[in-house]
Formats: structure tokens, sequence, C-alpha cells
């Protein structure tokens, strides 16, 4: 099972990215792309 929460929630490289204050709207794309790229 994957946590329903999670952005494309299949497959075996999950990545945690939590944004600032857990909030989305302070997520920016370069913090997403600098955690997906070190896979």
């Amino acid at each position: 099972p994957t946590d329903p929460g999670l952005i494309g929630g299949y497959g075996k490289n999950q990545v945690v990215c939590r944004a600032p204050l857990m909030n989305l709207n302070n997520l920016e794309a370069a913090a997403v792309y600098k955690k997906i790229t070190l896979i």
C-alpha cells in the first residue's frame, strides 16, 4: 500500500520532499528538482 498523500505514490524510487512549514505553497520547483536528481 502507498500513502495516498504522496504525489506519484507508486514505484520503488519514492523520495520524500517536505515543504517548509508543511505548506506546499512554500515548496519551490528547484527544491523538488534537486531531490529527484540525487537518485
